[in-house]
């Protein structure tokens, strides 16, 4: 249905759980979701008029594929506006929210120093390492001096 282009909302709501279910059943193994800029959506329906049926969708898309899903091992996302518990992931269980101000994780958020230098001996470009922290450089999270988040 999603393919043809007949899927009904609730089609696409479920959309999510219904593949975690397909991973799950052909790898033998519940599946990880990464969604990446969840909140792109949620930042244009605001732009363009329609906040409140996006946020309302995207509440009920991230329930059924998040919350209580036996073919989820865990789910992972990442945005850049802040986590509001009481908003769109209001029915989720065990939210965990880290920052690129939490220390804890900063240096995950890209290669570190060391891992840069370690990538250019790999590949005999030892000589490129000032080349690359002039493209690369210029983020910090935590403490960590970060390339290319």
């Amino acid at each position: 249905m999603l393919l043809t282009g007949t899927a009904t909302t609730t089609d696409v709501i479920s959309s999510l759980k219904l593949l975690s279910e397909m991973l799950h059943k052909h790898y033998k193994e519940a599946a990880i979701i990464i969604i990446d800029e969840y909140d792109t959506p949620i930042q244009q329906g605001y732009m363009k008029g329609f906040y409140e049926p996006l946020v309302s969708f995207m509440r009920n898309f991230f329930s059924a594929g998040l919350k209580d899903n036996r073919h989820l091992a865990y789910g992972f996302l990442t945005g850049i506006l802040r986590v509001a518990k009481e908003s769109i992931f209001s029915g989720l269980n065990n939210l965990v929210v880290n920052s690129v101000l939490d220390r804890k994780y900063s240096e995950y958020f890209g290669f570190t120093r060391d891992e840069i230098t370690e990538m250019a001996a790999y590949y005999h470009a030892s000589d490129k390492i000032r080349e690359i922290c002039n493209w690369y450089d210029g983020y910090r999270f935590g403490n960590t001096e970060i390339f290319n988040p």
